[in-house]
Formats: C-alpha cells, sequence, structure tokens
C-alpha cells in the first residue's frame, strides 16, 4: 500500500521582522514599569524623627536636629543631577537608556534636582549631599540593541541583568552641628548656700527610765507579754500618728512561748 500527500511551504524573500520588536510608547512604558507619579520620587526621614504631626497646610515633621537624616529616592535613575541651581558631576553610571522604548543613553535626560528654602530664600548651602546609588534592570533601563531599521532585536538571554551605579538620591544631614541654645542668666546670689534657721524646730524631753516589776514570776512575766502584744492601744496611735493603721501589724500572742528566759515587764 502506497500513500501520498501533498504538502505547500511558503518562503518570504526581502527583509523579515521575525526577530524583532517595535519600541513601545512612553504612555505604554509608564503604565507597564512605573507606578503612580506620586511615588515616583519620595523623601523620608531615615534618622531623627521623633514625631508627625497633622497641620493646617500638611503633614509636619518633628525632628532631632542632632540625628537628622533625610534620604531622597527615585525609580528613574537620573543622569544629571542638581544641588540648588548647581549642577553636579558624581561620577555614576550615566550610560542607561528605556530599553522598551528604543531610547538610548544619547537621547535620554533624566535629572535628580533637590533644593532646601527657609523663608522663601535657598538653605540647600547648610546641609551635606551624599549621592545614593543602586542598580536597575536592563530590561527597563539597559541601552536598547537596535538594527539597521530602528527596531528592538531580541533580548540575549546571556545579556546583562542590571545596569549598576545608577544614581536614585541623595543621603542629606547638616552641614554643621547645631549649636547650643543660650540658656538664661541666673544671678549668683540663688546657687549660694543659703541657711534658714527654723527657731524651736525641736525640743527635748526626759524619758523615764524603765524599771521591771521584780515581784512576777516567769510566768506571771509570760502572761502579761501574751495579753499585751496582741492588743497594744498605745501602738496603735503610734501607727496612727505615722499615717498608718493597724491593720497590716498582725503580732500573736504566742511569741511569749519564744524566749528562753521570760523578759522583765513593768
Amino acid at each position: 500500500r502506497i500513500k501520498v500527500w501533498i504538502f505547500s511551504a511558503t518562503v518570504n524573500f526581502g527583509h523579515s521582522r521575525s526577530g524583532t520588536l517595535d519600541p513601545i510608547g512612553w504612555g505604554e512604558f509608564k503604565d507597564s514599569f512605573l507606578p503612580e507619579a506620586d511615588k515616583i520620587c519620595s523623601i523620608a526621614a531615615s534618622k531623627g524623627l521623633v514625631k508627625q504631626a497633622l497641620g493646617t497646610s500638611g503633614e509636619i515633621w518633628i525632628i532631632n536636629p542632632k540625628t537628622l537624616e533625610l534620604v531622597t529616592d527615585s525609580l528613574i535613575p537620573s543622569n544629571r543631577a542638581y544641588i540648588g541651581q548647581s549642577e553636579q558631576n558624581l561620577g555614576t553610571n550615566t550610560g542607561f537608556g528605556i530599553n522598551p522604548m528604543g531610547i538610548t543613553n544619547n537621547d535620554l535626560t533624566t535629572t535628580h534636582s533637590v533644593e532646601i528654602t527657609h523663608n522663601g530664600y535657598s538653605a540647600t548651602h547648610q546641609f551635606n549631599f551624599e549621592p545614593l546609588t543602586k542598580q536597575v534592570p536592563t530590561g527597563a533601563w539597559g541601552e536598547p540593541d537596535l538594527d539597521s531599521r530602528g527596531n528592538l532585536k531580541l533580548p540575549d538571554v546571556n545579556a546583562t541583568r542590571f545596569v549598576e551605579n545608577t544614581l536614585s538620591g541623595f543621603r542629606i544631614t547638616p552641614a554643621q552641628p547645631p549649636q547650643a541654645g543660650r540658656t538664661h542668666d541666673i544671678e549668683v546670689k540663688y546657687l549660694q548656700d543659703n541657711v534658714v534657721p527654723i527657731q524651736t524646730a525641736y525640743s527635748w524631753q526626759t524619758l523615764e527610765p524603765f524599771n521591771a516589776n521584780t515581784s512576777d514570776n516567769p510566768q506571771q512575766r509570760r502572761d502579761r507579754i501574751r495579753n499585751t502584744i496582741a492588743n497594744n492601744s498605745q501602738r496603735n496611735e503610734v501607727l496612727e500618728a505615722l499615717g498608718l493603721t493597724s491593720t497590716p501589724v498582725n503580732v500573736s500572742g504566742a511569741i511569749a512561748n519564744s524566749f528562753i528566759f521570760a523578759p522583765e515587764v513593768n
């Protein structure tokens, strides 16, 4: 038995785009790779934040000026940086583009600018700025590989995954440590030792000597201790004079049996 079948094949001549991709536009890139606009850049107090309060004009930070440290951060790497009106040469990696959009580093300008003002005037010179870097994925920020027609070539699976040492922000600290505040003047006389005598602050009293009752025998002395130790009005008066009550005092008359020799009593 012999089976015969016929098949067909299509052969294209000329330029083929099977190995290239069309670059996307900014809107598609922003929706696919970036968060909401107000979350792309941020500033935070990494040190020195004591409390956050809500004022009439927005959030207020209460800080400790001795340990103040602010950090700015951007999800978009920057190839230019300004502190106030002065452009900075930081030595960070500026050799990146926007890969999905087909934009090379020569056609891309991203700027990170920080300016600090006080009462409408620049206070940038009162702070130190340390650049912060991070690595970003080449899938988003790598230099695009374009063909002669400006189309994106398919990515190489063994290509570099990250662009290193790109500028992401600044660590901001005071240029000078805060100076201690001035205390109020205090007259010396208030700091000197001043003795104020108090008249009749105390008085001497005569203590009555202890006179033992020698007519009682040991058993009688133990009985007197047993009968007076549990209930004693004089002891209660002393406790009340000291601001205490007699309730916490719990003394049993059985203590009279604890003496080896019956002590003298009056």
